[in-house]
């Protein structure tokens, strides 16, 4: 990844978030891992919370198990399994 892509990324307060679950839920991603998720979220169009753009999106995403599909179901099983139990 190109730095000054990094340094967008590094610059978004939601970026923290990333690191946040990466502690607080024991994963051990490393920062190159984090910056693919935080994209991979952007593709979603999570973090600008447009429900219509949101579902569509994924939905195609869904049909056709991409990569940045995968990811997501992975990382929801993650957070499911480590932040939700107690």
């Amino acid at each position: 990844m190109k730095i000054a892509k990094k340094q967008i990324i590094d610059n978004d307060p939601n970026f923290d978030l990333m690191w946040q679950w990466n502690k607080k839920g024991e994963l051990t991603l490393n920062q190159d891992e984090l910056y693919f998720l935080y994209q991979v979220i952007y593709v979603f169009g999570i973090i600008d919370g447009n429900p219509n753009y949101e579902n569509r999106y994924a939905l195609a995403h869904q049909k056709n198990q991409t990569y940045a599909y995968q990811a997501v179901m992975n990382l929801a099983l993650v957070i499911k399994k480590h932040l939700t139990s107690s």
